[in-house]
C-alpha cells in the first residue's frame, strides 16, 4: 500500500495487522515527518502483535503479524 497521509495509513495498517495479514507500505508519497510518525505507529501496532517490522528499502517498510 502506499498512504497519502497519516490517518488513512493508520487506519488501514490496523485493519490489515488486526486481520492477519502482512503488509507493505511505500512510505515515498508521505512527508517525511508523516512517514516517520507512521513508521512509529507500525512499530507500536507491531509489538502489540507480537509481529515484526523491517526495512524493505529506502522507503518501504514491512510489518507481519505474530503467529
Amino acid at each position: 500500500m502506499t498512504p497519502g497521509d497519516f490517518a488513512t495509513g493508520a487506519a488501514e495498517i490496523a485493519e490489515i495487522l488486526q486481520a492477519g495479514r502482512v503488509a507493505s507500505i511505500d512510505l515515498s508519497q508521505m512527508e517525511q515527518y508523516e512517514a516517520a510518525r507512521l513508521v512509529n505507529y507500525c512499530h507500536g501496532l507491531t509489538v502489540m502483535a507480537n509481529g515484526w517490522i523491517f526495512r524493505l528499502a529506502q522507503s518501504v517498510i514491512v510489518i507481519t503479524p505474530g503467529s
